[in-house]
């Protein structure tokens, strides 16, 4: 068999693997959210996993989207800053025991806030919901993964007490 015939058996095999794998359930986009402040137990009950929120979490926004195995999670809450240092604690100490296997994980950075331009997640507000937005802050911190891609992000305004979450996974 030439050369030829066999790139061209490949090329339909790889094809028609792409074609069904297009066709699978598991491709399909998935949006879970509420665009509107819920309680705690409504966010838990309709995102339908673990969200990173104290029991004393209120006005709580949420947005779990994605696909197989490109996610992305944005939470907004009040909480007051003794229990949201807590889950935020709980929330890094989690991840890094999940991540130990893996090489090159860096420790989360802490960054007094405001956010500025310079320091704006441009990676994050450009798919963030309408109502996450940590540009808001004005004194505050940014705790969490320095990767975008990996790892629980915190945006905390101690004013307010406001929390802005963001991972993807």
């Amino acid at each position: 068999m030439s050369l030829k015939y066999v790139t061209l058996i490949v090329l339909a095999i790889i094809g028609g693997s792409l074609f069904l794998w297009g066709l699978s359930p598991f491709t399909d986009f998935e949006t879970r959210e509420s665009d509107t402040p819920i309680t705690r137990e409504e966010a838990l009950q309709k995102a339908e996993t673990n969200l990173p929120l104290p029991t004393t979490a209120k006005n709580v926004y949420f947005r779990l989207s994605g696909e197989t195995q490109n996610w992305n999670l944005y939470i907004f809450f009040e909480a007051p800053l003794e229990d949201v240092k807590a889950i935020i604690e709980k929330e890094l100490a989690f991840y890094s025991k999940r991540e130990k296997r893996i090489s090159g994980i860096e420790p989360p950075r802490f960054m007094p806030l405001p956010v500025s331009p310079d320091n704006a997640p441009a990676d994050v507000l450009k798919s963030s919901p309408k109502w996450w937005s940590p540009l808001s802050i004005r004194n505050g911190f940014f705790i969490g993964s320095s990767d975008p891609h990996s790892g629980p992000r915190f945006w905390v305004d101690t004013d307010t007490s406001q929390v802005f979450f963001h991972e993807h996974f």
